[in-house]
């Protein structure tokens, strides 16, 4: 954040003004977003955005790195000598990180809820590699939320090698610990990342598909009621087919982002039947296209994963029955 030389202890003894500066940061990108992004200050703005933006990601990738390579976790039951200053400070380190990622949560809010300037940053497409300060602050936002989960598992990582099932509890009082944090913000997410693609499945290409493509599938027999809603989608059932083949393809890329067509993946076959199954009694007849687009997902899928009976079983009672 501006300063040329930083000690390895500087999370230790700064953490909370760190955090402060990051918060800053990101209002500094949000300001730049009100700022009119006309053809001269494109250049600029771009520039200005960047760097921002990359300072806060080599922020949090510090964070995983210290965790990594500098963290000591000390066992709760050693007392045997005083604690040096540095290592009292340490050792709370893990709970005041557990209360500032919560608070950075907060202070970034949900992907769901960001503003439209924002999420049309989604669509922007610029030859020559210039993005607007929306662009980067949506970006951001993702980088963040990623990085978050990705700090909070190596904590927990780390934590383990001490004394496993143990968990670092936040110093707000109330009950928040580095794993409920995690789970809640794995939900948040994945929530958030659906409610996006509803809105990009509504406006897209695919509107023709939309018959065939479907959100979520109703309540399933799991009693553990969600925290957070979903956006209700226009045809669930087809949404479901959509995002379903799309994220099986998914697999086939490894982090770097290059294909791999060799990976072994585990196939999603039961709930693939299901909701064919679904699909094919939602109605007393379906149209030859949708019954076309159900083959074609399911093809689509035996290629990514194997050869399944099922489906054509399926496919085929349903058309023996209404031949």
């Amino acid at each position: 954040f501006g300063f040329q030389w930083v000690t390895e202890t500087a999370l230790v003894y700064s953490c909370r003004e760190l955090f402060h500066l990051f918060r800053q940061q990101i209002f500094n990108l949000e300001s730049l977003v009100q700022v009119s992004c006309d053809f001269g200050k494109i250049a600029t703005l771009h520039a200005k955005a960047d760097s921002i933006r990359q300072q806060c990601v080599v922020f949090l990738h510090y964070i995983k790195v210290f965790i990594f390579r500098c963290l000591k976790v000390q066992e709760a039951e050693s007392h045997s000598r005083p604690a040096h200053p540095y290592e009292a400070l340490e050792a709370q380190l893990p709970s005041m990180l557990v209360d500032e990622l919560r608070g950075l949560l907060l202070y970034i809010g949900h992907l769901a809820a960001l503003p439209s300037v924002t999420v049309g940053a989604f669509v922007n497409q610029n030859q020559m590699k210039l993005f607007p300060p929306s662009w980067h602050l949506l970006h951001l936002y993702l980088d963040t939320h990623w990085l978050v989960l990705e700090i909070l598992h190596i904590l927990g990582e780390k934590l383990k090698q001490v004394v496993y099932g143990r968990q670092f509890i936040g110093q707000a009082g109330d009950n928040l610990t580095n794993v409920s944090l995690f789970e809640e913000h794995c939900e948040h997410l994945f929530c958030d990342l659906i409610c996006l693609s509803l809105n990009r499945f509504d406006k897209s290409f695919w509107n023709w598909l939309n018959k065939l493509l479907r959100t979520l599938f109703e309540k399933s027999s799991d009693q553990r009621r969600s925290s957070v809603s979903l956006t209700q989608a226009k045809d669930p059932l087809g949404f479901s087919w959509w995002i379903s083949v799309h994220v099986a393809s998914l697999y086939q890329i490894d982090r770097h982002g290059v294909s791999d067509k060799m990976k072994q993946m585990e196939s999603n076959w039961s709930f693939i039947e299901e909701l064919l199954k679904r699909s094919v009694t939602v109605q007393d007849s379906i149209l030859e296209e949708q019954l076309r687009m159900h083959l074609h997902c399911c093809l689509t899928l035996c290629d990514f994963w194997e050869p399944n009976i099922s489906v054509v079983t399926i496919l085929w009672e349903y058309y023996s029955k209404n031949l």
